[in-house]
């Protein structure tokens, strides 16, 4: 994100994101599409304004997230709120 960008959200106050492999079924907290056993997706912990909270992204959505920031000057995203933003944005 370049210097002069501006979103207007308060960034979370403790942010940790890594790559996992599910040892169980979820579903994406963009999307809703299953994650199934054995495969990757983004598993993020985060605290937003003192109130801690968990999310699970599947590669479809980090590689959509991913396009746009390469392709957008300024994109301003939130968890569960990816693809509407996505498209706002582009």
């Amino acid at each position: 994100m370049s210097a002069d960008c501006f979103c207007d959200y308060e960034p979370a106050s403790v942010y940790s994101a890594r790559t996992i492999k599910a040892r169980k079924p979820y579903r994406c907290d963009e999307c809703a599409n299953h994650i199934r056993i054995g495969e990757e997706h983004e598993y993020v912990f985060g605290v937003w304004d003192r109130h801690p909270g968990t999310f699970r992204t599947c590669t479809d959505c980090t590689d959509l997230r991913q396009w746009v920031r390469n392709n957008v000057p300024c994109f301003c995203w939130a968890h569960g709120n990816l693809r509407d933003d996505a498209t706002e944005a582009v």
